[in-house]
Protein backbone atom coordinates (compact mmCIF):
# COMPACT_ATOMS: atom_id res chain seq x y z
CA UNK A 1 0.00 0.00 0.00
CA UNK A 2 2.76 2.47 -1.02
CA UNK A 3 0.23 5.26 -1.45
CA UNK A 4 -1.42 4.69 1.77
CA UNK A 5 -1.13 4.23 5.12
CA UNK A 6 -0.36 1.16 6.22
CA UNK A 7 -1.78 1.57 9.75
CA UNK A 8 -3.40 4.48 11.56
CA UNK A 9 -0.81 7.17 12.65
CA UNK A 10 1.35 6.14 10.48
CA UNK A 11 2.36 7.53 7.11
CA UNK A 12 2.46 6.51 3.44
CA UNK A 13 5.59 5.04 2.32
CA UNK A 14 5.31 7.80 -1.03
CA UNK A 15 2.86 10.31 -1.66
CA UNK A 16 2.75 11.73 -4.83
CA UNK A 17 2.77 15.33 -6.30
CA UNK A 18 -0.10 17.50 -7.73
CA UNK A 19 1.13 18.56 -10.86
CA UNK A 20 -0.88 21.34 -10.88
CA UNK A 21 0.95 22.78 -7.62
CA UNK A 22 3.87 21.66 -9.22
CA UNK A 23 3.27 23.86 -12.05
CA UNK A 24 2.26 27.10 -10.21
CA UNK A 25 5.40 26.65 -8.17
CA UNK A 26 7.64 26.18 -11.39
CA UNK A 27 5.84 29.82 -12.64
CA UNK A 28 6.91 31.46 -9.37
CA UNK A 29 10.08 30.16 -9.26
CA UNK A 30 11.04 30.91 -13.11
CA UNK A 31 10.09 34.73 -12.20
CA UNK A 32 11.99 35.20 -9.08
CA UNK A 33 14.48 38.37 -9.59
CA UNK A 34 17.72 36.86 -7.50
CA UNK A 35 19.77 34.09 -7.14
CA UNK A 36 18.36 34.06 -3.43
CA UNK A 37 14.61 33.88 -4.66
CA UNK A 38 14.80 31.05 -6.65
CA UNK A 39 16.55 29.23 -3.87
CA UNK A 40 13.52 30.07 -1.31
CA UNK A 41 11.46 28.62 -3.77
CA UNK A 42 13.21 25.29 -4.68
CA UNK A 43 10.99 22.35 -4.06
CA UNK A 44 10.81 21.56 -0.25
CA UNK A 45 11.23 18.16 0.54
CA UNK A 46 8.63 16.05 1.90
CA UNK A 47 8.72 16.61 5.27
CA UNK A 48 8.42 20.46 5.00
CA UNK A 49 5.57 19.89 1.95
CA UNK A 50 3.37 18.08 4.88
CA UNK A 51 3.88 20.90 7.40
CA UNK A 52 3.71 23.80 5.26
CA UNK A 53 2.03 23.18 2.01
CA UNK A 54 -0.18 19.94 1.78
CA UNK A 55 -1.91 21.01 -0.95
CA UNK A 56 1.15 19.65 -2.40
CA UNK A 57 0.38 16.26 -2.85
CA UNK A 58 -2.33 14.36 -4.85
CA UNK A 59 -5.14 12.45 -2.74
CA UNK A 60 -4.99 9.11 -3.86
CA UNK A 61 -8.92 9.02 -4.51
CA UNK A 62 -8.08 11.66 -7.22
CA UNK A 63 -5.63 9.64 -8.97
CA UNK A 64 -8.10 7.49 -9.24
CA UNK A 65 -10.87 9.56 -10.70
CA UNK A 66 -8.54 11.04 -13.38
CA UNK A 67 -8.51 10.12 -16.89
CA UNK A 68 -6.49 7.10 -17.95
CA UNK A 69 -5.10 6.43 -21.65
CA UNK A 70 -5.88 4.95 -24.66
CA UNK A 71 -4.45 1.25 -23.22
CA UNK A 72 -5.01 2.06 -19.76
CA UNK A 73 -1.95 4.06 -19.30
CA UNK A 74 -1.88 5.68 -15.51
CA UNK A 75 -2.07 9.67 -14.67
CA UNK A 76 1.46 9.04 -12.79
CA UNK A 77 4.46 10.12 -13.80
CA UNK A 78 7.86 9.36 -12.21
CA UNK A 79 10.67 11.71 -12.66
CA UNK A 80 14.63 10.73 -12.93
CA UNK A 81 17.38 13.59 -12.11
CA UNK A 82 20.84 14.04 -10.67
CA UNK A 83 20.46 15.06 -7.95
CA UNK A 84 23.16 18.22 -7.00
CA UNK A 85 23.94 17.26 -3.41
CA UNK A 86 22.43 15.23 -0.49
CA UNK A 87 21.47 18.54 1.82
CA UNK A 88 19.17 19.92 -1.24
CA UNK A 89 18.28 17.23 -4.25
CA UNK A 90 17.65 20.59 -6.63
CA UNK A 91 18.40 23.96 -4.72
CA UNK A 92 18.35 26.38 -7.09
CA UNK A 93 15.17 24.97 -9.07
CA UNK A 94 16.31 24.26 -12.39
CA UNK A 95 15.51 20.52 -12.36
CA UNK A 96 11.73 21.72 -11.15
CA UNK A 97 11.74 23.98 -14.21
CA UNK A 98 12.38 21.67 -16.47
CA UNK A 99 10.06 19.50 -15.28
CA UNK A 100 7.17 21.77 -15.53
CA UNK A 101 8.12 22.67 -18.90
CA UNK A 102 7.94 19.11 -19.91
CA UNK A 103 4.48 18.75 -18.57
CA UNK A 104 3.32 21.22 -20.17
CA UNK A 105 4.26 20.67 -23.69
CA UNK A 106 2.94 17.14 -23.50
CA UNK A 107 -0.32 18.09 -22.10
CA UNK A 108 -0.36 20.39 -25.08
CA UNK A 109 0.51 18.22 -27.62
CA UNK A 110 3.69 20.28 -28.49
CA UNK A 111 6.60 17.44 -28.77
CA UNK A 112 7.54 16.44 -32.19
CA UNK A 113 6.11 12.85 -32.15
CA UNK A 114 2.56 14.87 -31.29
CA UNK A 115 2.50 16.00 -34.41
CA UNK A 116 0.94 14.87 -37.19
CA UNK A 117 3.37 13.27 -39.71
CA UNK A 118 6.43 13.38 -37.09
CA UNK A 119 8.12 10.81 -39.05
CA UNK A 120 7.65 11.97 -42.50
CA UNK A 121 5.73 8.71 -43.40
CA UNK A 122 2.31 9.77 -42.51
CA UNK A 123 2.11 8.59 -39.03
CA UNK A 124 -0.57 9.77 -36.25
CA UNK A 125 0.99 12.00 -33.50
CA UNK A 126 0.91 10.73 -29.99
CA UNK A 127 -1.81 11.24 -27.24
CA UNK A 128 -1.65 14.40 -24.84
CA UNK A 129 -0.70 14.17 -21.21
CA UNK A 130 -3.55 14.55 -19.01
CA UNK A 131 -4.08 18.63 -17.76
CA UNK A 132 -3.60 16.92 -14.09
CA UNK A 133 -1.48 13.82 -12.76
CA UNK A 134 0.76 12.69 -10.11
CA UNK A 135 4.54 12.76 -10.02
CA UNK A 136 6.80 10.56 -8.51
CA UNK A 137 9.73 12.65 -7.44
CA UNK A 138 11.94 11.33 -4.46
CA UNK A 139 13.34 14.51 -3.54
CA UNK A 140 9.54 15.53 -1.76
CA UNK A 141 8.02 12.00 -2.31
CA UNK A 142 10.00 10.50 0.36
CA UNK A 143 11.09 11.58 3.87
CA UNK A 144 14.46 12.65 4.01
CA UNK A 145 16.85 13.45 6.63
CA UNK A 146 18.00 17.18 7.00
CA UNK A 147 21.26 17.75 6.81
CA UNK A 148 23.07 20.90 6.80
CA UNK A 149 24.21 22.33 3.25
CA UNK A 150 27.46 23.68 3.66
CA UNK A 151 28.79 20.50 5.81
CA UNK A 152 26.17 17.83 5.08
CA UNK A 153 26.17 17.01 9.16
CA UNK A 154 23.17 15.77 10.42
CA UNK A 155 20.67 18.40 11.86
CA UNK A 156 17.43 16.37 12.36
CA UNK A 157 17.43 12.36 10.97
CA UNK A 158 14.08 10.59 9.99
CA UNK A 159 11.49 9.55 12.82
CA UNK A 160 11.09 5.97 13.21
CA UNK A 161 8.00 5.90 11.57
CA UNK A 162 9.56 8.27 8.99
CA UNK A 163 12.09 5.80 8.58
CA UNK A 164 10.25 3.03 8.16
CA UNK A 165 8.33 4.61 5.14
CA UNK A 166 11.51 5.11 3.63
CA UNK A 167 12.57 2.01 3.60
CA UNK A 168 9.65 0.61 1.96
CA UNK A 169 9.43 3.32 -0.17
CA UNK A 170 13.29 2.55 -0.81
CA UNK A 171 13.11 -1.22 -1.51
CA UNK A 172 10.09 -0.71 -3.78
CA UNK A 173 11.87 2.44 -5.96
CA UNK A 174 11.66 0.34 -9.60
CA UNK A 175 7.70 0.14 -9.06
CA UNK A 176 7.47 3.74 -10.09
CA UNK A 177 9.80 3.57 -13.42
CA UNK A 178 9.17 -0.15 -14.36
CA UNK A 179 5.69 -0.31 -14.36
CA UNK A 180 4.51 -0.02 -17.77
CA UNK A 181 1.42 2.21 -17.28
CA UNK A 182 3.54 5.16 -15.47
CA UNK A 183 5.32 7.92 -17.67
CA UNK A 184 8.98 8.94 -16.89
CA UNK A 185 10.40 12.39 -17.67
CA UNK A 186 14.42 11.56 -17.32
CA UNK A 187 16.00 15.38 -16.67
CA UNK A 188 19.83 15.03 -17.73
CA UNK A 189 20.70 18.72 -17.57
CA UNK A 190 24.32 19.08 -18.87
CA UNK A 191 24.64 15.49 -18.81
CA UNK A 192 24.64 14.90 -15.23
CA UNK A 193 22.57 12.02 -15.53
CA UNK A 194 24.57 10.05 -16.78
CA UNK A 195 27.71 10.13 -14.04
CA UNK A 196 25.32 9.09 -11.65
CA UNK A 197 24.77 5.52 -10.44
CA UNK A 198 21.18 6.23 -9.47
CA UNK A 199 19.81 8.16 -12.69
CA UNK A 200 21.33 5.32 -14.76
CA UNK A 201 19.02 2.23 -13.05
CA UNK A 202 16.43 4.44 -13.23
CA UNK A 203 17.02 4.83 -17.00
CA UNK A 204 17.84 1.11 -17.21
CA UNK A 205 14.27 0.49 -15.07
CA UNK A 206 12.18 3.08 -17.47
CA UNK A 207 13.30 1.13 -20.69
CA UNK A 208 12.23 -2.76 -19.75
CA UNK A 209 8.39 -2.41 -20.99
CA UNK A 210 7.52 0.73 -21.37
CA UNK A 211 4.74 0.54 -24.50
CA UNK A 212 5.33 2.82 -27.17
CA UNK A 213 2.07 3.54 -29.13
CA UNK A 214 0.77 6.53 -30.67
CA UNK A 215 -2.41 5.80 -29.37
CA UNK A 216 -0.98 6.55 -25.74
CA UNK A 217 0.81 9.61 -24.48
CA UNK A 218 4.73 9.40 -24.69
CA UNK A 219 5.40 7.22 -21.83
CA UNK A 220 9.43 8.47 -21.45
CA UNK A 221 10.33 12.23 -21.90
CA UNK A 222 13.64 12.97 -22.15
CA UNK A 223 15.12 16.88 -21.16
CA UNK A 224 18.47 17.85 -21.71
CA UNK A 225 20.29 20.38 -23.79
CA UNK A 226 19.06 19.16 -27.17
CA UNK A 227 15.30 20.21 -25.47
CA UNK A 228 12.36 18.61 -24.67
CA UNK A 229 11.30 15.22 -26.62
CA UNK A 230 10.54 11.63 -26.67
CA UNK A 231 13.40 9.72 -24.86
CA UNK A 232 15.46 7.39 -27.43
CA UNK A 233 14.12 3.71 -26.67
CA UNK A 234 17.22 1.86 -25.37
CA UNK A 235 17.43 -2.18 -24.91
CA UNK A 236 16.52 -3.85 -21.74
CA UNK A 237 19.88 -4.30 -20.62
CA UNK A 238 21.14 -7.51 -18.98
CA UNK A 239 21.22 -7.57 -14.99
CA UNK A 240 25.62 -8.67 -15.60
CA UNK A 241 25.58 -5.85 -18.01
CA UNK A 242 24.05 -3.29 -16.14
CA UNK A 243 25.98 -4.00 -12.88
CA UNK A 244 29.34 -3.92 -14.95
CA UNK A 245 27.60 -0.32 -15.91
CA UNK A 246 27.12 1.22 -12.37
CA UNK A 247 30.49 0.21 -11.20
CA UNK A 248 31.91 3.27 -13.57
CA UNK A 249 29.10 5.39 -12.31
CA UNK A 250 29.01 7.92 -9.05
CA UNK A 251 27.05 6.88 -5.71
CA UNK A 252 26.61 8.99 -2.51
CA UNK A 253 26.51 5.57 -0.64
CA UNK A 254 28.37 3.21 -2.97
CA UNK A 255 28.15 0.16 -0.45
CA UNK A 256 24.67 0.57 0.28
CA UNK A 257 23.29 2.00 -2.73
CA UNK A 258 24.80 -0.02 -5.39
CA UNK A 259 24.20 -3.18 -4.07
CA UNK A 260 20.49 -2.68 -3.50
CA UNK A 261 19.85 -1.42 -6.89
CA UNK A 262 21.42 -3.50 -8.21
CA UNK A 263 19.28 -6.54 -6.78
CA UNK A 264 16.13 -4.69 -7.26
CA UNK A 265 17.08 -4.51 -11.25
CA UNK A 266 17.91 -8.34 -11.31
CA UNK A 267 14.41 -9.27 -9.69
CA UNK A 268 12.80 -6.65 -12.30
CA UNK A 269 14.38 -7.85 -14.62
CA UNK A 270 13.84 -11.66 -13.57
CA UNK A 271 9.55 -11.04 -12.85
CA UNK A 272 9.42 -9.02 -16.26
CA UNK A 273 11.04 -11.16 -18.72
CA UNK A 274 10.23 -14.77 -17.15
CA UNK A 275 6.46 -13.75 -16.46
CA UNK A 276 5.95 -12.03 -20.40
CA UNK A 277 4.27 -13.68 -23.01
CA UNK A 278 4.30 -11.06 -25.47
CA UNK A 279 7.38 -8.70 -25.98
CA UNK A 280 6.79 -5.55 -28.32
CA UNK A 281 9.97 -3.46 -29.37
CA UNK A 282 9.13 -2.89 -32.85
CA UNK A 283 10.52 0.58 -34.26
CA UNK A 284 12.65 1.16 -31.49
CA UNK A 285 15.69 2.60 -34.41
CA UNK A 286 17.96 -0.18 -33.27
CA UNK A 287 20.82 -1.32 -35.01
CA UNK A 288 23.24 -4.24 -34.33
CA UNK A 289 25.43 -2.84 -30.93
CA UNK A 290 21.76 -2.36 -30.08
CA UNK A 291 20.54 -6.18 -30.60
CA UNK A 292 23.77 -7.48 -29.16
CA UNK A 293 22.72 -6.10 -25.84
CA UNK A 294 19.19 -7.83 -26.08
CA UNK A 295 20.75 -11.12 -26.86
CA UNK A 296 22.87 -10.79 -24.12
CA UNK A 297 20.01 -10.92 -22.13
CA UNK A 298 17.85 -14.04 -23.65
CA UNK A 299 18.72 -16.29 -22.29
CA UNK A 300 16.24 -14.70 -19.48
CA UNK A 301 13.52 -14.65 -21.54
CA UNK A 302 11.72 -17.75 -21.01
CA UNK A 303 8.28 -17.20 -21.11
CA UNK A 304 7.98 -15.14 -24.63
CA UNK A 305 5.35 -16.45 -26.82
CA UNK A 306 5.40 -13.61 -29.41
CA UNK A 307 8.21 -11.07 -30.10
CA UNK A 308 8.05 -8.17 -32.38
CA UNK A 309 11.49 -6.45 -33.35
CA UNK A 310 10.55 -5.19 -36.65
CA UNK A 311 10.75 -2.04 -38.29
CA UNK A 312 14.63 -1.68 -36.87
CA UNK A 313 17.89 -1.13 -38.35
CA UNK A 314 19.37 -4.99 -37.25
CA UNK A 315 21.86 -5.87 -39.89
CA UNK A 316 23.95 -9.36 -39.82
CA UNK A 317 25.59 -8.53 -37.06
CA UNK A 318 23.38 -7.90 -34.27
CA UNK A 319 20.79 -11.15 -36.07
CA UNK A 320 23.90 -13.32 -35.81
CA UNK A 321 23.90 -12.44 -31.86
CA UNK A 322 20.57 -12.98 -31.61
CA UNK A 323 21.08 -16.64 -33.38
CA UNK A 324 23.90 -17.42 -31.37
CA UNK A 325 21.94 -17.12 -28.31
CA UNK A 326 19.10 -18.57 -29.56
CA UNK A 327 21.09 -21.79 -30.25
CA UNK A 328 22.44 -21.31 -27.01
CA UNK A 329 19.08 -21.69 -25.77
CA UNK A 330 17.45 -18.45 -25.51
CA UNK A 331 13.73 -18.10 -26.31
CA UNK A 332 12.93 -21.63 -25.58
CA UNK A 333 9.41 -20.64 -25.30
CA UNK A 334 9.04 -18.18 -28.30
CA UNK A 335 5.91 -19.27 -30.91
CA UNK A 336 6.03 -16.21 -33.07
CA UNK A 337 9.23 -14.30 -34.16
CA UNK A 338 9.21 -10.90 -36.12
CA UNK A 339 12.02 -9.59 -37.46
CA UNK A 340 10.54 -8.21 -40.75
CA UNK A 341 12.04 -4.89 -41.93
CA UNK A 342 15.15 -4.39 -41.12
CA UNK A 343 18.18 -5.32 -42.58
CA UNK A 344 19.35 -8.97 -42.21
CA UNK A 345 21.37 -10.09 -45.25
CA UNK A 346 22.08 -13.83 -46.21
CA UNK A 347 24.77 -14.15 -43.35
CA UNK A 348 22.05 -13.71 -40.83
CA UNK A 349 19.62 -16.06 -42.45
CA UNK A 350 22.02 -18.53 -42.22
CA UNK A 351 22.78 -18.46 -39.06
CA UNK A 352 19.22 -18.58 -38.22
CA UNK A 353 19.08 -21.62 -40.26
CA UNK A 354 21.93 -23.05 -38.57
CA UNK A 355 20.41 -21.99 -35.09
CA UNK A 356 16.83 -23.74 -35.99
CA UNK A 357 18.66 -26.89 -37.50
CA UNK A 358 20.33 -27.40 -34.25
CA UNK A 359 17.07 -27.11 -32.16
CA UNK A 360 16.57 -23.44 -31.30
CA UNK A 361 13.21 -21.93 -30.87
CA UNK A 362 11.87 -25.48 -29.95
CA UNK A 363 8.55 -23.96 -29.83
CA UNK A 364 8.68 -21.77 -33.17
CA UNK A 365 5.90 -21.91 -35.36
CA UNK A 366 6.02 -18.47 -37.48
CA UNK A 367 9.18 -16.62 -38.32
CA UNK A 368 8.93 -12.92 -40.32
CA UNK A 369 10.95 -11.90 -42.53
CA UNK A 370 10.34 -9.70 -45.03
CA UNK A 371 11.78 -6.09 -45.65
CA UNK A 372 15.29 -7.27 -44.96
CA UNK A 373 18.16 -7.29 -47.84
CA UNK A 374 18.11 -10.83 -48.32
CA UNK A 375 14.33 -11.50 -48.79
CA UNK A 376 14.01 -7.88 -50.82
CA UNK A 377 16.46 -9.12 -53.63
CA UNK A 378 14.38 -11.94 -54.65
CA UNK A 379 11.18 -9.40 -54.83
CA UNK A 380 13.46 -8.65 -58.13
CA UNK A 381 13.40 -11.41 -61.15
CA UNK A 382 17.04 -13.11 -61.34
CA UNK A 383 19.71 -10.46 -62.81
CA UNK A 384 19.93 -12.07 -66.25
CA UNK A 385 23.96 -10.87 -66.81
CA UNK A 386 26.99 -11.94 -64.70
CA UNK A 387 27.91 -8.97 -61.67
CA UNK A 388 27.61 -8.08 -58.53
CA UNK A 389 24.01 -8.17 -58.57
CA UNK A 390 23.25 -11.08 -59.77
CA UNK A 391 25.88 -11.94 -56.88
CA UNK A 392 23.83 -10.70 -54.30
CA UNK A 393 20.63 -12.51 -55.70
CA UNK A 394 22.20 -15.59 -55.69
CA UNK A 395 23.60 -15.59 -52.36
CA UNK A 396 19.82 -14.34 -51.21
CA UNK A 397 18.39 -17.31 -52.68
CA UNK A 398 20.78 -19.62 -51.44
CA UNK A 399 20.61 -18.40 -47.71
CA UNK A 400 16.63 -18.29 -48.21
CA UNK A 401 16.51 -22.01 -49.64
CA UNK A 402 18.74 -23.09 -46.47
CA UNK A 403 16.85 -21.21 -43.84
CA UNK A 404 13.68 -22.34 -45.53
CA UNK A 405 14.66 -26.10 -45.34
CA UNK A 406 15.58 -25.88 -41.61
CA UNK A 407 12.19 -24.24 -41.26
CA UNK A 408 10.38 -26.96 -42.96
CA UNK A 409 12.14 -29.49 -41.45
CA UNK A 410 10.22 -28.33 -38.54
CA UNK A 411 7.38 -27.05 -39.79
CA UNK A 412 8.01 -23.80 -39.02
CA UNK A 413 5.94 -21.22 -40.88
CA UNK A 414 9.12 -18.94 -42.92
CA UNK A 415 7.26 -15.34 -43.77
CA UNK A 416 9.39 -13.63 -46.36
CA UNK A 417 6.84 -10.92 -47.89
CA UNK A 418 4.49 -8.69 -46.31
CA UNK A 419 1.41 -10.55 -47.19
CA UNK A 420 2.32 -13.66 -46.09
CA UNK A 421 3.61 -11.78 -42.37
CA UNK A 422 0.06 -10.39 -42.18
CA UNK A 423 -1.60 -14.01 -42.80
CA UNK A 424 0.15 -15.74 -40.47
CA UNK A 425 0.50 -12.66 -37.78
CA UNK A 426 -2.48 -11.66 -37.66
CA UNK A 427 -3.72 -15.52 -37.68
CA UNK A 428 -1.64 -15.88 -34.73
CA UNK A 429 -2.02 -13.09 -32.56
CA UNK A 430 -1.79 -14.12 -29.22
CA UNK A 431 -3.54 -10.84 -27.52
CA UNK A 432 -6.81 -8.82 -28.45
CA UNK A 433 -5.42 -5.21 -29.91
CA UNK A 434 -7.85 -2.01 -30.44
CA UNK A 435 -8.52 1.01 -28.36
CA UNK A 436 -8.96 0.53 -25.01
CA UNK A 437 -7.96 -3.20 -24.67
CA UNK A 438 -4.51 -3.41 -22.80
CA UNK A 439 -3.83 -7.36 -22.49
CA UNK A 440 -1.32 -6.95 -25.10
CA UNK A 441 0.56 -4.64 -22.59
CA UNK A 442 -0.25 -6.57 -19.25
CA UNK A 443 3.97 -7.86 -18.98
CA UNK A 444 4.07 -7.36 -15.13
CA UNK A 445 2.47 -10.47 -13.47
CA UNK A 446 4.97 -11.39 -10.42
CA UNK A 447 6.45 -14.75 -9.81
CA UNK A 448 5.63 -16.43 -6.55
CA UNK A 449 9.23 -17.18 -5.81
CA UNK A 450 10.52 -13.23 -6.00
CA UNK A 451 9.02 -11.86 -3.11
CA UNK A 452 7.56 -9.33 -1.93
CA UNK A 453 8.05 -5.41 -3.28
CA UNK A 454 7.49 -6.49 -7.36
CA UNK A 455 4.03 -7.74 -6.17
CA UNK A 456 3.35 -3.92 -6.56
CA UNK A 457 3.57 -3.65 -10.13
CA UNK A 458 1.47 -5.67 -11.67
CA UNK A 459 0.06 -5.31 -14.91
CA UNK A 460 -3.92 -4.26 -14.66
CA UNK A 461 -6.66 -2.45 -16.23
CA UNK A 462 -7.57 -1.08 -12.78
CA UNK A 463 -5.39 1.77 -11.02
CA UNK A 464 -6.85 0.07 -7.59
CA UNK A 465 -4.76 -3.74 -8.35
CA UNK A 466 -0.91 -1.57 -8.80
CA UNK A 467 -1.86 0.58 -5.59
CA UNK A 468 -3.72 -1.32 -2.79
CA UNK A 469 -1.00 -4.26 -2.89
CA UNK A 470 1.06 -4.65 0.45
CA UNK A 471 4.64 -4.45 -0.70
CA UNK A 472 7.35 -5.99 1.64
CA UNK A 473 10.51 -7.31 0.48
CA UNK A 474 12.43 -9.88 2.60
Amino acid sequence: MLLESPLANQPPAVRLLDSDWLLRRADALEAAESQEARQALALPSRRELERNYPEAFVDISIIKALPRGTHGELPIGSVSHAWQGPAHADPNGDALCALASALRKAQQGELPKQQLNWDGKGAKGYQKLPPRVGIFLAWSSLYQHVLDAATGSMIMPRSYAEEAAFLTALTTVQVWFVHQMTFVVQINLGSRGETRGWWNVEHAWSMIVKPNSQLAWPMILNVDSGGIRSAVRVPPMAPDALERLLKTKAWTAPTVDMPLVVRLYRETFLTVFQDSTFLNYKRSDWGDAEFAILAEGMHLWTEALKINLGDNLCGDQGAIAVATAVKAGALPSVEILGLYRNQLGAAALRAFADAIAAGGMPALQVLSLDGNRATKALEKPKPAEDGAELKRWVEAKAAVDELRAACDARSVVLSTTAQEREEHWQANRLVAKGVGRTEHLEHLAPRKRLQGAFAAVVATNRIQRMLNRNSHRS
